[in-house]
């Protein structure tokens, strides 16, 4: 089932936040695809990330909506999982 989901995730200005988040996703959900749309004028560090993680990083300040249009333009998957970078997993 997890192989028909994909997290979508809109980053902007919070990399502490996104890592935060990439690590609680791979806690629990090691194996699922992860696409990150971030207009950050400072990147994150792409050595942060493994495989099934596709990061796409836009100009600055594309905006919510055209960051998450972009993002859901490239799941593959039948359906997905909308975040932002401040949200993350726990065990409840």
């Amino acid at each position: 089932m997890l192989r028909d989901v994909t997290i979508v995730v809109k980053a902007f200005e919070r990399p502490e936040s996104l890592l935060r988040l990439y690590q609680s996703i791979r806690t629990y959900y090691p194996l699922i695809d992860i696409i990150i749309v971030d207009d950050s004028e400072e990147k994150v560090n792409l050595c942060e990330f493994e495989n099934n993680v596709t990061y796409l990083a836009t100009d600055f300040n594309i905006g919510l909506s055209a960051g998450r249009n972009y993002a859901v333009s490239n799941v593959k998957t039948k359906y997905f999982l909308l975040l932002d970078d401040d949200f993350f997993f726990t065990e409840k």
